[in-house]
C-alpha cells in the first residue's frame, strides 16, 4: 500500500494543529503578563512571610475599604468647602493647605495599609528589567498603593523570559505590572 506525500503530509498538519489548538486552550490569558516598558520594577522575593502578609492584609479588605472611604469622605467635604468659598469670594488658603496636607500625608488615612506596604518593603526583594514577561500565578486583594484613592493589587508572578527566568515574587498588578495578550 502506497501513501502519497500530500496525505502524509495532511495528516502531520492536522495532528499539529490539533496539539497547537489543545496547548492553546489551556492558557489562561488573564494570566500572562509582562512588566512596565519604560523602567525595572521591584519584585518582594516570595516567601512564607511574605505570603502570610499578603493573606492577612487581604482578609481585612472591609476595613481597608473603610479606611480609604474616610479619606475620600473627607476630601469631598474640604473641596465642597473650597467651592462654596470660592462662590462667596472668601479666603481659601486655610482649605488648600488642609488638601495638600491630606495627599502629603495618606498615612494618617490609611494606616493599616502603609504598616503593610513598609512591612513588605522590609522583605528581601530584586529588581526585574523593564519588558520581562511574566504569568500571574496568585491574586490577592492586598492592595500594594500608599494612596487611599489608588487600588492597585499585589500579585505573585513567574518570571517567564530574560535572566530571572523562573524566580517567582510579588509586585503590584496596575503598578509596573500589566495583563497582556500575545499571540504565536
Amino acid at each position: 500500500m502506497k501513501i502519497g506525500f500530500r496525505k502524509i503530509l495532511g495528516v502531520n498538519l492536522g495532528i499539529t494543529a490539533l496539539v497547537a489548538c489543545a496547548a492553546f486552550q489551556r492558557v489562561d490569558l488573564t494570566t500572562l503578563a509582562t512588566t512596565d516598558s519604560s523602567r525595572s520594577i521591584l519584585l518582594t522575593e516570595d516567601s512564607p512571610a511574605v505570603q502570610e502578609l499578603v493573606s492577612r492584609q487581604s482578609s481585612i479588605g472591609a476595613a481597608d475599604r473603610a479606611e480609604a472611604h474616610r479619606y475620600e469622605t473627607a476630601r469631598i467635604a474640604l473641596l465642597r468647602e473650597l467651592e462654596e468659598k470660592r462662590r462667596a469670594g472668601a479666603d481659601t488658603s486655610a482649605i488648600e493647605v488642609d488638601l495638600a496636607r491630606q495627599l502629603q500625608h495618606p498615612e494618617a488615612y490609611i494606616p493599616e495599609r502603609i504598616s503593610f506596604l513598609k512591612k513588605i518593603a522590609a522583605e528581601p526583594s530584586f529588581m526585574v528589567p523593564p519588558n520581562t514577561q511574566c504569568t500571574i500565578i496568585q491574586r490577592s486583594t492586598a492592595i500594594c498603593s500608599k494612596h487611599p484613592d489608588q487600588n492597585p493589587v499585589y500579585v505573585k508572578v513567574l518570571i517567564t523570559s530574560g535572566a530571572l527566568k523562573g524566580r517567582t515574587g510579588w509586585g503590584c498588578e496596575g503598578d509596573g505590572i500589566a495583563r497582556s495578550v500575545t499571540f504565536p
